[in-house]
């Protein structure tokens, strides 16, 4: 499949998948259970809402990306609802720019849109 294709595969899949469903599957998983230290991203429309695993709490830390200068990815702590939020210039939701990093290697688990 081509690159397209598969966006429009992962599209069609996405839409009809049920988010409350997907995120109970995923607290299921060992690597889920295993993890202390979560990246996580903040949905797009049309998207299964990972944010809402913030909601979970527990031992857990939650973190978002965000795009730093060069398009280099930063990592940034993650509170759902105290998290100051920004829409950058293409779109896309993620913590303001004043706010601190972590670095990458602190993460267990990478939770990816697809």
């Amino acid at each position: 499949m081509t690159k397209a294709e598969w966006r429009d595969w992962a599209r069609a899949n996405r839409s009809a998948a049920n988010t409350d469903a997907v995120l109970h599957r995923m607290t299921a998983l060992p690597e889920w259970c295993a993890a202390r230290h979560v990246l996580l991203y903040y949905s797009l429309p049309g998207e299964i809402e990972a944010e809402r695993l913030a909601e979970t709490g527990g031992d857990k830390r939650f973190y978002l990306p965000r795009t730093a200068p060069g398009r280099r990815l930063a990592v940034v702590p993650f509170v759902l609802g105290e998290t100051p939020l920004v829409t950058n210039r293409w779109g896309l939701v993620e913590p303001a720019p004043d706010l601190p990093n972590v670095p990458p290697a602190t993460l267990d688990l990478v939770i990816v849109p697809a």
